[in-house]
């Protein structure tokens, strides 16, 4: 069991339950989706363990970010986006924390280029199971 906001939930609860936690209909939604997950993000993180994140845009960033921080929670991550660099000093800071890390270069505008990191991911490790499709351009 683990505390979210004011009330004990358990680790898997339904949108219904959720709600009755004090949460909005949306927030409910946007951690549970169809699955039926957790209800805020630390109540997911011992269910993060061992699954595969592909994240685009890993390069800086928000995408950096969300990379070290799947990391964190135990998560193997496979790195995407156009500078590789970048990607190579990531991977190797969270692999230094003891985490795993895969780099692709990718860019995300070329046609086909979603399905080839797919595949080299799921080479990588097997699965992927979760997309966090992040790769855009900023205002400058």
């Amino acid at each position: 069991m683990i505390e979210c906001g004011r009330k004990i939930v358990s680790q898997r609860v339904e949108a219904t339950e959720c709600e009755k936690a004090n949460h909005k209909e949306k927030e409910s939604r946007a951690w549970h989706g169809a699955a039926g997950y957790a209800c805020c993000p630390l109540m997911a993180i011992g269910e993060l363990r061992n699954r595969v994140a592909v994240i685009t845009g890993a390069s800086s960033g928000i995408g950096a970010a969300t990379a070290r921080a799947m990391s964190r929670a135990g998560m193997r991550v496979v790195l995407a986006a156009r500078r590789a660099d970048r990607l190579e000093e990531l991977a190797a800071e969270i692999r230094t924390r003891g985490g795993e890390a895969v780099v692709v270069e990718t860019d995300v505008a070329q046609a086909g280029s979603s399905e080839k990191l797919l595949a080299h991911a799921t080479r990588a490790f097997g699965v992927v199971d979760v997309v966090f499709a992040n790769a855009g351009y900023g205002a400058e």
